[in-house]
């Protein structure tokens, strides 16, 4: 660990910065995923309401899921040239118009329409704000730290956004709901506006640049092993509710505590994978690949128990909230020279995550049932805690200080 993580950065980046740009993307990142797993919690409502079956309504996820991935590609590079905050200004405005749609929907296909754009406003967002974050965070802070405040705000959407939209879809609609999101974006466009400075763009964005990342052997290791475990959660989490309602009998109130409680371990989680990055992501990582493995894989085995379900799903919570910063965290650290440049791959991949497993998870619910999509989840986070596990002794890692030549 002898090198410095340098995030590239110039004169109007305010090397003096404090976290107030952090935290408004963090907020950001909190509403935008939100609205992204807002059917999470509301299959079945949208199954019941709209006439179709609970792999249809999981199309809601599949087509963010799609759009979320073209428009990680092609923000970076149809706005190679603009600011990086009036980038991010547009993708939460496609989120406000998205939730509108959403909220208005009367069929199936128009609430398709409108979870597009919500999927172009999550892709463009991702893909810009992981590089603009590090070049607004405070000097001689560890990217693991920085990345942990900023995804506070995604495992915050667990612990109020998913949860909250769950509830709120009981007492007063889905759309509704829709609605409501559609007002906060246009609140967290008014903070971005008054706290991020403007972060001008810094290398011309080619699309080539998208293979950086895999171009050496500990980026590589990371992504496919992202990839794997990355699945195990998106697999399964999609459909957690109905697994909870129909296997594990709980009602409505209780599997609204039990999403909460995973949330709450979510946060945890981010705090915990802060620290285990600082340190060696990779051993972070393993240990995250096996919990989520477990956490998983135990759920039908203790299907009748209470009180096993909820520790299960708030150990579930905790690997979730570890895993987004390390794998973030992974790729700074393993490849800084590429890190910025390609980025972009990594939000692909999780967005080919995101609608992938949706897809498959919708035809094995529809064909085989819920069971499966669990063990099969499981398999895929062992896969990865293998991957790491038998390359981690290669891989060596930088120091991760953001801003270090920057600053200097």
């Amino acid at each position: 660990m002898s090198e410095s993580l340098a995030i590239p950065c110039n004169d109007d980046c305010r090397p003096t910065a404090r976290w107030a740009p952090v935290i408004a993307m963090s907020v950001t990142a909190f509403i935008l995923v939100t609205s992204e797993f807002l059917p999470v919690g509301i299959l079945n409502i949208l199954s019941t309401d709209l006439g179709i079956s609970a792999g249809d309504a999981g199309a809601t996820i599949v087509l963010p899921g799609i759009s979320a991935a073209l428009a990680a590609v092609l923000a970076p590079y149809l706005g190679r040239r603009a600011d990086r905050r009036d980038l991010i200004l547009l993708t939460v405005l496609a989120s406000v118009l998205g939730n509108l749609i959403s909220a208005a929907a009367s069929t199936y296909a128009l609430l398709l329409i409108g979870r597009l754009f919500q999927g172009v406003a999550v892709g463009g967002f991702w893909s810009i704000a992981l590089t603009v974050v590090p070049r607004v965070a405070p000097k001689g802070i560890h990217i693991a730290k920085v990345m942990s405040v900023y995804m506070l705000g995604v495992t915050a959407a667990t612990v109020l956004g998913v949860p909250l939209a769950t509830w709120l879809t009981g007492a007063i609609g889905w759309r509704a709901a829709f609605a409501i999101i559609s007002l906060v974006c246009v609140l967290a466009m008014l903070a971005l506006l008054r706290f991020m400075p403007r972060v001008p763009a810094i290398d011309q964005f080619r699309l080539r640049d998208m293979g950086l990342l895999l171009s050496s052997m500990p980026p590589r290791v990371g992504f496919v092993a992202i990839m794997l475990v990355g699945t195990a959660h998106f697999l399964s989490y999609a459909y957690l509710a109905p697994f909870l309602q129909h296997a594990a009998h709980f009602d409505v109130d209780l599997i609204a505590t039990t999403l909460l409680i995973f949330g709450v371990g979510g946060v945890v989680g981010t705090w915990i994978g802060g620290h285990l990055g600082s340190r060696d992501v990779r051993y972070g990582f393993l240990a995250t690949a096996v919990v989520l493995m477990l956490s998983i894989g135990l759920l039908t085995i203790f299907a009748k128990s209470t009180i096993a379900i909820v520790v299960l799903v708030s150990l579930w919570g905790i690997a979730w909230g570890c895993f987004p910063m390390l794998a973030n965290t992974w790729m700074f650290v393993t490849a800084p020279d590429k890190a910025e440049r390609g980025i972009s791959a990594l939000v692909v991949a999780f967005q080919v995550m995101i609608g992938g497993s949706a897809l498959l998870g919708g035809w094995l619910v529809d064909h085989r049932g819920i069971d499966p999509v669990l063990m099969l989840s499981a398999g895929a986070a062992f896969l990865g805690a293998l991957l790491v596990l038998a390359y981690a002794s290669r891989i060596p890692l930088h120091s991760g200080v953001a801003n270090a030549a920057a600053h200097s």
